[in-house]
């Protein structure tokens, strides 16, 4: 192949920094989702609460 055993073991090592990287990034992502999502959940919970039933 012509890989050295540390060639091999730097490369894994670059690969698992990447997948952890964008395992946090999307984890940050996917709970600001959530938290705009309960907001939108909270304003139409309001608007109903106001007697506003407009549906």
């Amino acid at each position: 192949m012509g890989f050295s055993a540390s060639q091999a073991r730097s490369c894994k090592q670059k690969k698992f920094k990447f997948d952890k990287l964008r395992f946090l990034q999307s984890s940050k992502q996917s709970a600001a989702e959530k938290r705009s999502k309960n907001a939108n959940l909270k304003q139409v919970i309001a608007s109903f609460g106001r007697g506003g039933s407009k549906f």
